[in-house]
């Protein structure tokens, strides 16, 4: 009975000696509660898996049983977990070796519980978490070596948790986060090594009004894309953006009228197309980057359905030229207060007469349209919210950007 007994100790303890060295080299699923719970049981010394991890069902409530694994060779996908709040249990995961998925986890609020994930030597992706408001959890996360997906996470307002990320290898692919107000968690990301795309579906409405969290980006591999967003207003943001490897495209965002953030790209790095089509607001074009690169394009050059001034290639053209040569064209106007609530009053250095007035709301939808303005312009009749203003006289048109209370 002593030998058997002192056999079955060297069993375990070469079992656990071999598996805190490295186990699961074909990895495991969770579908159950239980499993989670049994799996330091089922599996003593299990701190290094080799293989990937996939937790997948409705009845998960917790991760507490993972919380001695501290690193996956392959991939962790956490998805379609219905009652999952938190991702606490991973606390102590550190390498994920190929990639990081984590979607359609109606109930989880953040990712606290990846507080010691450094490196993502693969992708990873965030999709669909409908109760997801920020990226808290990823405090540590300096490097993601693949693509990173952020998209259709509806709650999702910013990106707090990501300001140690510094470099990611592939594209940032920010898509259909429509509560999303700006990208200010990015603040020190630098090199992105592929595509930037930050987007929307047509038809929807969303959020984000700024590029304000990229002031430290200066290199992207490939293209840069800015499309469709409803209500982005100016691309400040990208004004540290020196280099791109491809193509420069900004198409169908409804509010914008500023793109004097990409200004500093170089536009010999720009080596494909530039497109600049169906910003019905975008008047003023002549920027450095894009007046340079018409002077000696690398590509097809698209540019359309914008507002006059920069509605085809010789309208800029003409205005780089105006610009390079010193001419002021813009009169000062000055537009108060700012919020405001029942009247706007305009100003201007050196004209007596606004010939006529325009109002549009967020979707670029017109909302007031008067004529013959000298000095103030009755709001009261528009609800709370942001609004582009369009000023015309006899030789500028301005558009602004004001709030009303």
């Amino acid at each position: 009975m002593k030998k058997y007994t002192l056999l079955l100790l060297i069993i375990v303890l070469i079992k656990t000696t071999v598996l805190s060295q490295g186990c699961l080299p074909y990895g495991i699923t969770f579908t159950t509660q239980e499993e989670i719970d049994n799996f330091q049981n089922d599996y003593p010394g299990c701190t290094e898996i080799e293989g990937g991890v996939w937790i997948s069902q409705t009845d998960i409530t917790n991760l507490n049983g993972l919380n001695t694994i501290t690193s996956i060779g392959e991939y962790l996908i956490i998805s379609g977990n219905i009652a999952l709040t938190s991702l606490a249990g991973l606390n102590n995961l550190s390498t994920i070796g190929e990639y990081l998925a984590i979607g359609y986890n109606n109930e989880l609020i953040d990712l606290t519980g990846l507080n010691n994930l450094v490196t993502i030597n693969g992708y990873l992706e965030i999709i669909g978490n409908s109760s997801l408001t920020n990226l808290s959890g990823l405090d540590n996360l300096t490097t993601i070596e693949g693509y990173f997906r952020i998209s259709e996470n509806n709650l999702l307002t910013y990106l707090t948790g990501l300001e140690s990320l510094t470099t990611i290898g592939g594209e940032l692919d920010i898509y259909s986060n429509l509560a999303l107000l700006n990208l200010v968690g990015l603040s020190n990301l630098t090199s992105i090594g592929e595509r930037l795309f930050i987007g929307c579906e047509n038809d929807d409405i969303s959020a984000l009004t700024t590029l304000t969290g990229l002031f430290n980006l200066t290199t992207i591999g490939w293209d840069v894309t800015i499309l469709s967003n409803s209500s982005l207003i100016d691309l400040e943001g990208l004004n540290n953006l020196t280099f791109i490897g491809g193509s420069l495209t900004i198409d169908n965002n409804h509010v914008l009228s500023s793109i004097e953030g990409i200004t500093n790209i170089d536009a010999a790095s720009i080596i494909n197309n530039l497109g600049i089509r169906r910003n019905p607001l975008l008047s003023t074009c002549e920027v450095n980057s894009v007046c340079d690169y018409l002077a000696n394009p690398n590509g097809y050059i698209s540019i359309f359905d914008n507002a006059p001034g920069c509605n085809s290639k010789e309208e800029i053209e003409e205005a780089c030229f105006v610009s390079v040569h010193g001419y002021d064209s813009k009169p000062v106007f000055t537009i108060y207060p700012n919020p405001a609530k029942n009247k706007l009053f305009l100003s201007s250095e050196n004209i007596e007469t606004i010939n006529k007035v325009t109002i549009y709301n967020q979707l670029g939808q017109e909302v007031l349209n008067k004529n013959k303005i000298t000095s103030s312009i009755d709001i009261s009749m528009l609800e709370s919210g942001m609004y582009i203003i369009e000023l015309y006289s006899d030789i500028v048109i301005i558009r602004e950007k004001f709030i009303v209370e």
